[in-house]
């Protein structure tokens, strides 16, 4: 007798998401249907369990340093990663990126390389180190008298096996962002983002493309995606996470990240192969592209309504852009982003450059989905760094290209700044 065991809630929450995909990101022409094993077999990569070899706690290929050992422990449910809840807890889901300028040259830490890593193999290879976050206040006065407390970071650094960090070493506290929708996102072609930023300029803001390395070794690309827009493509993004946060190599990234200083992690990676294939890497970008939009952003937003009266007046919707077209399709992407690189000013530059982004540049984040998260989220935190624990506090930080915007925002009334926020919070 043969009993039927009812899906997992992995397998409902897949359907699900193919049932959103074709009902509301129709293919275009000529454009393959859905592939719903490809899909399957990615969400079954973005939920696995690495662990380095030998083992049999997960598939053999994390390491020998890394930030964890799933897509999960940063990415839980897809969704947005959270500061630590106090200056005790260590960071899980965010990184720490490292660089050190030698002469003209801005280069990988010599002993840490492009990223702490918290995690070796036991007995081993020593983790490089853990990051605590401490958070120290100030409070500013708005035009009406209202007080508001705004926080930044101040790391702490604990358990470096290679040395202190030197006064020179540049570093940026990043926390993981949200993934669902990103492939409407990367249908936004280059050229309609080059239109925007033409655009921008006319109206007196200097938004730009962020023009990365192609790597097929042509001419540079636009990227989009992370804090930085640094990636290009989906492939480029989930390549780049699993080397830089699981330690998985692949073609993209043939070898592990092992600084000279640390000869047991070249020791154990000596001779090894690439630990995932194309293929499934292209597996692991039909799983990402199938993820949805926040249901918010799938429908319609009401036009009128005072939250986004002021939001535009404010000049908000200068750089979170209501729609972005896609070419193909009906229908735009609403996720209230440009996907361009912007000056927010010094209060949120990390010193920090990265490809032609300097510090107090970063890519217009999406607004989509904030609501959502923030409701649920025990430690919320906003912008690249978490500082922000509101819609509000994100909104006093900005600065440079946006303050403008700011003073607008600080020179509503209290019931101005909540309908604002309210609506901020509804896409």
């Amino acid at each position: 007798m043969f009993r039927v065991r009812p899906p997992s809630p992995a397998a409902l929450a897949l359907a699900v998401t193919l049932a959103c995909v074709a009902a509301l990101a129709p293919s275009r022409a000529g454009t393959p249907v859905q592939d719903v094993a490809g899909i399957e077999r990615g969400r079954i990569l973005f939920e696995q369990r690495w662990s380095v070899a030998p083992s049999g706690l997960g598939r053999w290929g994390r390491g020998p340093t890394s930030n964890g050992e799933t897509c999960l422990d940063c990415h839980a449910g897809a969704g947005r990663g959270s500061p630590p809840a106090s200056a005790e807890v260590p960071l899980r889901q965010g990184v720490l990126r490292l660089s050190q300028r030698v002469g003209a040259l801005l280069l990988p830490h010599p002993a840490y390389g492009n990223q702490l890593q918290y995690q070796g193999v036991l007995g081993k290879v020593p983790g490089e180190g853990e990051v605590h976050v401490e958070w120290h206040e100030h409070v500013i006065t708005l035009a009406d008298g209202t007080r508001a407390s705004l926080r930044r970071p101040v790391l702490h650094l604990t358990g470096l096996p290679f040395g202190e960090l030197s006064a020179d070493t540049l570093v940026s506290l990043r926390l993981a962002p949200a993934l669902g929708g990103l492939g409407l996102l990367e249908d936004v072609s280059a050229t309609t983002l080059a239109r925007v930023a033409a655009g921008q300029r006319a109206a007196g803001v200097s938004g730009r493309a962020h023009l990365v390395p192609d790597a097929g070794g042509g001419e540079p690309v636009t990227g989009r995606f992370g804090h930085k827009a640094m990636q290009p493509d989906l492939r480029a993004r989930a390549a780049g996470a699993l080397f830089m946060d699981l330690g998985i190599t692949s073609s993209h990234f043939p070898a592990h990240d092992c600084p000279p200083v640390q000869w047991e992690c070249a020791r154990l990676a000596a001779g090894e192969s690439r630990e995932i294939e194309d293929a499934e890497i292209a597996d692991l970008v039909l799983y990402l592209r199938a993820l949805p939009a926040p249901a918010s952003a799938l429908r319609e937003p009401a036009a009128a309504g005072e939250g986004a009266r002021l939001f535009t007046a404010a000049g908000c919707a200068a750089c979170h852009l209501p729609e972005l077209g896609r070419e193909g399709y009906a229908e735009p992407v609403r996720a209230y982003t440009d996907l361009l690189l912007h000056d927010l000013g010094p209060g949120l530059s990390d010193g920090r450059p990265e490809g032609a982004a300097e510090g107090g540049e970063w890519r217009t984040a999406p607004l989509w989905g904030l609501g959502a998260y923030l409701a649920r989220a025990a430690h919320a935190g906003l912008l690249h760094d978490g500082r922000a624990r509101t819609i509000a506090e994100a909104i006093l930080w900005h600065d440079g290209e946006a303050r403008a915007a700011r003073d607008a925002y600080g020179r509503m009334s209290a019931r101005q700044r909540e309908a604002l926020a309210a609506f901020v919070e509804s896409l």
